[in-house]
């Protein structure tokens, strides 16, 4: 019997396997082009490429002038170059759409901030809880505080988790 010295890489791979079965088996399927895997898919942000999005979230449409302008108080050459490159990888990611009809190109917000958040807690609950939503969500609720109106948007949406019809697979 012959053995083929695995790479590093390989054996890394073996161990998130082994770690969370979900996450392999997806991989599996993605290799095979049989399935879809959520995480190749979605192309996580950077800090500051978060920060260009809160500003396309919070004003709208923007061009790169207005972005800098936004995040920096007194913006420099070099400022509006950085924030050209971030909105270049958000836009390489598929997070914004630029559009070329005028001089100054527009850029829009195509990731809506939920989406956003959606994805990056789907991301967390598969590392840290096992793809498991529970764990996560018990944390967050009993970590921080909330309000009288967190509460009740809370409540209200326990409710109509509650009237939905269970779906077939459950979800991890």
């Amino acid at each position: 019997m012959s053995y083929s010295p695995l790479s590093v890489s390989d054996k890394v791979s073996q161990i998130r396997q082994s770690y969370c079965p979900r996450r392999a088996a997806a991989l599996r399927a993605a290799q095979r082009g049989t399935g879809t895997l959520m995480e190749p898919l979605f192309k996580d942000v950077s800090d500051k490429e978060l920060a260009v999005l809160q500003v396309l979230w919070d004003r709208g449409p923007s061009t790169i002038g207005q972005v800098t302008d936004a995040l920096y108080p007194r913006p420099t050459d070099a400022d509006y170059a950085s924030v050209q490159v971030f909105l270049n990888r958000l836009e390489d990611k598929k997070h914004v759409r630029r559009d070329r009809s005028q001089r100054a190109h527009v850029f829009h917000a195509v990731t809506g901030r939920e989406e956003l958040v959606g994805k990056r807690l789907r991301l967390v609950a598969e590392q840290l809880c096992g793809g498991l939503m529970g764990p996560l969500l018990t944390h967050l609720v009993r970590a921080e505080a909330l309000t009288a109106e967190e509460i009740e948007q809370l409540r209200q949406l326990m409710d109509q988790l509650e009237r939905k019809p269970p779906s077939r697979e459950r979800r991890r």
